[in-house]
């Protein structure tokens, strides 16, 4: 039967390679010639990520949060008219 222990090493080594491929896989849409992206894009894609990571490892110092949705480009419109507002007032003044 395997340990508790043979099963975590097991598991995390797994889903430890497999997130680095994914990360591998994410890096390869650097290539301009073949993908169109914007900074913004870029940064909400990394500060999902890390947002993430970060949860994840809160939690195994028992700091649990509840579980966040998809992960997805298209921006909120509610966020960006906020941000629209913004920049008209910034403009303003």
């Amino acid at each position: 039967m395997e340990s508790k222990r043979d099963k975590f090493v097991r598991l995390a080594e797994a889903r430890t390679n497999k997130i680095i491929k994914m990360i591998e896989l994410l890096g390869n849409l650097s290539n301009k010639s073949s993908y169109e992206y914007s900074e913004e894009d870029i940064n909400l894609i990394y500060d999902r990520i890390q947002d993430e990571l970060n949860v994840s490892k809160d939690r195994f110092g028992f700091h649990i949060r509840k579980k966040t949705d998809t992960f997805t480009l298209v921006a909120d419109t509610s966020l960006q008219q906020s941000n629209d507002s913004i920049k008209l007032m910034e403009n303003k003044g």
